[in-house]
């Protein structure tokens, strides 16, 4: 059995928040002749490989738009919808 720790209430997130959960969850910055959509193509493009590889149905466009939770230690903060990562 998996115990997981009780999750502190947290007010909604702040443009702070949403900063450093996009720069360590989304995709890196552009850099050479990348643009900020080439770079969230690939980034969520690579995820979509792997979920694929273990059976699950997705593309990189569907994982733009999916809402994400983000846990540290007995932390969690869920935002209801993504981020415009390009």
């Amino acid at each position: 059995m998996i115990s997981h720790p009780t999750l502190e209430v947290l007010p909604p997130p702040d443009d702070e928040d949403l900063f450093v959960c996009a720069w360590c969850v989304g995709p890196d910055e552009k850099h050479d002749a990348y643009t900020d959509r080439d770079m969230a193509e690939a980034h969520f493009g690579a995820l979509a490989e792997d979920l694929r590889a273990a059976g699950v149905e997705t593309s990189a466009e569907a994982l733009m738009v999916v809402p994400f939770r983000v846990h540290w230690e007995s932390h969690s903060r869920v935002w209801p919808k993504s981020l415009d990562w390009y």
